[in-house]
């Protein structure tokens, strides 16, 4: 009896310090499990803060047009597309009201009212403001925002720029996390109401926005608000307990709660508690019976023994696997999934200790916003799986053009980055870039197939071009697309002025936008002249655009940036229907066979009238507007260039196609410019050629481009194609062109363009009135 009572006592003991040690090691685990918890989240907050700031800094404050302005709706996309789970990006001005968005928004929408709103109109030093959980009035979802402030120039509030992310991505990223049956991780705002919770293998019985928590968890945040443990009884809406830790962010004062379940967490150690249970009986039992039996009695004793051993290994065991449940969970948050690529986190990380770096030895770095090419049409045309394929090849090229020491990041997208530290001389920085463009121009073999892509590089160098991390990254970004402005293929360096352009550039689109709206635009008209007969029965209607605050502006300067913002679209919807009602006109006048010529932009072709009004811009069919004045379709020439035929986009195809099924001529602008084949004239039945003033402007006798004018118009006339020659200013050049056989010109020696009735006031002086 006494050897029983000692085995108990002795097994008892064991029991306890098994014990002790599992609820060391379930703290242990949870406070480590909610430091990662927050270090992904800090970070996720941190890339959402950089888009903040990176928005609020690119606004004009002060212009109202501007904030609701095209140009900003698609930056907020671009930050948006960047950050996986953002439900949107959003303006809002000093009212409360949402003015631009990165998401369609159809209803009016005030968030006056929001904390974050009340908190950043109140507080001029406010920074940052994580909100709590709130269903979304854009949404009627539950989301999580953050804000920034803006002011007015003068100081005061001018709104705020706020990003949500919907809770359930928030949910979806707790339980990428990898915890045994049983196990909470959980997200509270700073007043503890409940942003999102993940319960694995059950539902989870909370409600989100709810600030019920138990009564162990407030004794505990009452002795430490910043971090502590506790145990969590069952309840009516949680039926198990747990050991939780709980850890706030110290830069965003959120609370990431982990609970390991008691239930899994001691299963182990209760079939011990069994084990010596049974064996205690037993034994007892045993030597009751039969007294001979204490040999076997001490060699179940040494079972016993070997039984807590196995115990201790199965406890270690459990003790690394959950470390290794927490390496692969920072390995997610720090790496992209695709490529094996640091992802945007990561980069941050690095930039921000390499700008320390660079600020403590005086030396210097350089970044790099890589962007692939035509990405966009590898998806589209062959699918997701081949744009992956490329992606990772991609990404294996740019490592392997720059050195060990570089670090190469995806931030998402087609787009990667690479820190080049220690590069001090421009040109060896742009060796690499050079380096990396032709690596990646080299064909790609997937699935059978050849790719062709290229890329297009922004480069930005610390301390020279910025001095924040935002600075950097927001000024390589733009020379990015500077560079893909030149005609992609290439690399460009930041400057100063790119900023200033990029400003102008905004500001055009705004005022070209209330010009467009308010009809500030006229049309005028080019008179063309036929040679044969010396009679003007054709013009060519050209935009003018006389801007109150600019004075004249030049078509290469405003119709770019019309095709940029998609103003093109409503712009010559507006130009055809002036010509349609002056060509009305003119034909009672001047005759039946009267013609006038309208540009169509390759941009117009790349949606039609259902697709863009779906879009949210208006349709406009050029031949329904012809039919609804009863003019035939042959009253109007649309001319196009040659970069618009050679599209093999099926838009192209069916609008020119409808065109000549309704007798509208087609002629192709700026010939010899561009790289038109014969067999795209044959195959779409071109009525006109218009020859390049390119080559008009230095014709002259025995001149190579006397001899191309006389090319291109007996190829033309062998395929019977009218031939008319632009830019003519001179008799000389004139009589040239009768001589070659030229069909038309237009020049200022025959016309300026100028306004209806100037045109009509020179129709009269050539006796045609």
């Amino acid at each position: 009896m006494t050897l029983i009572l000692l085995m108990a006592l002795v097994s008892g003991a064991v029991l306890v310090e098994l014990h002790e040690q599992m609820a060391q090691r379930l703290e242990n685990t949870t406070h480590s499990l909610a430091q990662s918890v927050t270090q992904t989240f800090d970070g996720l907050l941190d890339t959402v803060d950089v888009a903040l700031l990176s928005l609020a800094d690119g606004l004009d404050q002060d212009d109202d047009l501007q904030l609701r302005s095209a140009a900003v709706t698609q930056a907020l996309r671009r930050q948006q597309s960047r950050i996986p789970g953002i439900a949107g990006f959003r303006i809002t001005d000093d009212q409360g009201r949402i003015i631009n968005s990165s998401t369609p928004t159809s209803v009016f929408v005030r968030l006056a009212d929001r904390d974050f709103f009340v908190r950043l109109r109140a507080d001029p030093s406010a920074g940052l403001v994580v909100g709590g959980p709130v269903i979304g009035r854009v949404t009627g979802k539950w989301v999580w925002t953050f804000a920034r402030r803006f002011n007015h120039p003068d100081g005061t509030f001018g709104g705020a720029v706020y990003a949500a992310i919907n809770v359930k991505e928030v949910e979806k990223m707790l339980g990428k996390i990898r915890m045994e049956a049983g196990g909470s991780l959980a997200l509270r705002d700073a007043d503890l109401r409940l942003i999102a919770r993940h319960t694995f293998g059950s539902r989870n019985p909370t409600p989100i926005g709810t600030k019920k928590v138990s009564n162990t968890m407030l004794t505990a945040l009452k002795a430490n608000s910043a971090e502590g443990g506790y145990i969590s009884d069952a309840n009516s809406l949680d039926p198990e307990r747990r050991y939780y830790f709980y850890l706030r962010s110290q830069r965003y004062g959120y609370l990431a709660n982990v609970g390991l379940s008691e239930k899994s967490a001691f299963a182990t150690w209760r079939r011990q508690a069994w084990l010596v249970a049974i064996l205690i009986i037993s034994a007892g039992a045993v030597l009751m019976v039969l007294a001979e039996l204490l040999i076997r009695a001490l060699v179940r004793q040494g079972q016993f023994i070997a039984s807590l051993e196995a115990g201790r290994i199965a406890l270690d065991q459990r003790n690394r696997a959950l470390v290794a449940a927490e390496a692969d969970m920072w390995r997610a948050a720090n790496f992209d999934e695709l490529t094996g690529l640091p992802n945007r986190r990561l980069f941050s990380d690095r930039l921000e200790q390499k700008i320390r770096d660079v600020k403590r030895n005086r030396s210097s770095l350089a970044v790099l916003f890589i962007d692939i090419d035509r990405f966009k049409e590898v998806n589209d045309t062959l699918g997701h799986d081949v744009g992956d394929q490329l992606l990772i090849e991609a990404a294996n090229r740019i490592t392997a053009s720059v050195r060990a020491s570089d670090t190469v990041a995806r931030l998402g997208g087609d787009e990667f980055t690479v820190i080049l530290f220690g590069v001090v001389e421009t040109g060896d920085i742009g060796q690499i870039a050079q380096k990396v463009i032709d690596a990646l121009s080299v064909p790609y073999t997937l699935q059978g197939a050849a790719v062709y892509v290229s890329a297009s590089i922004g480069i930005a160098k610390l301390p020279d071009d910025a001095a924040t991390l935002v600075e950097l990254l927001r000024n390589a970004d733009q020379a990015m697309y500077v560079a893909k402005s030149a005609g992609r293929h290439c690399f460009r360096f930041f400057s100063g002025t790119m900023q200033e352009q990029a400003l102008a550039r905004m500001r055009m689109a705004s005022d070209l936008r209330v010009a467009v709206e308010a009809r500030q635009l006229q049309v005028h008209y080019q008179p063309i002249v036929d040679l044969r007969t010396g009679r003007v029965m054709k013009a060519e209607a050209l935009v003018r655009w006389h801007c109150p605050g600019r004075g004249m502006v030049s078509p290469d300067a405003f119709i770019p940036v019309a095709e940029d913002t998609g103003l093109i679209h409503p712009l010559g919807d507006w130009v055809f229907e002036e010509v349609v009602g002056q060509i009305k006109r003119w034909r009672a006048l001047y005759g039946c066979d009267f013609q006038i010529s309208v540009n169509k932009s390759p941009i117009q072709f790349a949606a039609d009238p259902a697709s863009r009004a779906r879009q949210g811009r208006q349709g406009c069919n050029w031949l329904d507007i012809l039919h609804a004045e009863g003019l035939p379709g042959r009253c109007v020439v649309v001319e196009i260039t040659e970069g618009a035929l050679m599209q093999s986009d099926g838009n192209v195809m069916a609008v020119l196609q409808a065109f000549q099924e309704e007798g509208v001529q087609v002629a192709i602008d700026d010939f010899g410019t561009g790289y038109s084949a014969l067999s795209y004239l044959k195959k779409f039945d071109v009525d006109y050629l218009k020859i390049d003033q390119l080559f008009i402007r230095n014709l002259s006798a025995g001149s190579t481009d006397l001899m191309l004018c006389c090319a291109m118009i007996e190829m033309a006339h062998k395929l019977g194609i009218t031939v008319v020659a632009e830019g003519v200013e001179t008799r000389d050049q004139l009589d040239l062109l009768v001589e070659i056989g030229c069909d038309f010109v237009q020049g200022y020696w025959l016309g300026r363009p100028m306004p209806p009735t100037a045109f009509e006031d020179f129709m009269r002086e050539q006796g045609r009135a």
